[in-house]
C-alpha cells in the first residue's frame, strides 16, 4: 500500500492567523504554517480546490449559506468535498442528457468543539464528523460520511469509541 499524501487546506481559521501577524509582527516565526507543520505535508492556499482526480476536489469550504452545498456543486461543476460550515449537508447535480455523469456537493461536519468560546453560546447546527474516500485507479471513488455522536462512530462496520 502506497504511503498517504498529506494535504492542508487552508481556511478562513489560517486567514485569522495571518491577520494576527500582520497586527502584531512579534508573532513572526510562531504562526505560519510553513513553519510549524511537517516539510511533507502539502499546504493548499485559502479557497482553492485540491484536485483528488478527474471526478473530485477537495476544498477547505467558500459557502455559508443554507443551501451551501448545492452552491458549490454549482460553482465547481465536480464532486467536492469540503468541512466549512461544520455541517452534514450534500446536494448532487444529474446531467439530463447523461444520468451516468453527476455531480455532488457534500460538507463533512467538525473535529472541534460543538460550542466554541468564540460562538458565545451563539445556538449552531455544527456536527462532529469527517468522511474518507476511496479512490479508484480510473478516477471514480466512493467516499463515506462519518457522523461522530457522543465521541463514538460507525466505519466499516465497527463502532469506535
Amino acid at each position: 500500500m502506497p504511503k498517504a499524501k498529506l494535504i492542508y487546506l487552508t481556511g478562513n481559521h489560517e486567514d485569522w492567523l495571518r491577520k494576527a501577524k500582520e497586527a502584531d509582527p512579534n508573532l513572526s516565526g510562531y504562526v505560519e504554517l510553513e513553519k510549524n507543520l511537517p516539510e511533507d505535508i502539502q499546504i493548499i492556499p485559502m479557497n482553492q480546490a485540491y484536485k483528488v482526480g478527474p471526478n473530485l476536489v477537495l476544498i477547505h469550504g467558500i459557502y455559508t449559506n443554507y443551501y451551501h452545498a448545492r452552491k458549490t456543486v454549482e460553482a465547481f461543476h465536480v464532486s467536492t468535498i469540503y468541512g466549512h460550515v461544520h455541517t452534514f449537508q450534500s446536494h448532487t447535480l444529474v446531467s439530463p442528457i447523461d444520468s451516468s455523469k453527476y455531480y455532488m456537493g457534500q460538507s463533512i461536519g467538525c473535529l472541534s468543539t460543538l460550542n466554541p468560546d468564540f460562538m458565545k453560546n451563539k445556538p449552531n447546527a455544527w456536527m462532529n464528523g469527517f468522511c474518507y474516500i476511496h479512490l479508484n485507479a480510473n478516477g471514480s471513488f466512493f467516499h463515506v460520511p462519518v457522523v461522530i455522536v457522543k465521541n463514538k462512530f460507525y466505519a466499516n462496520g465497527r463502532m469506535y469509541k
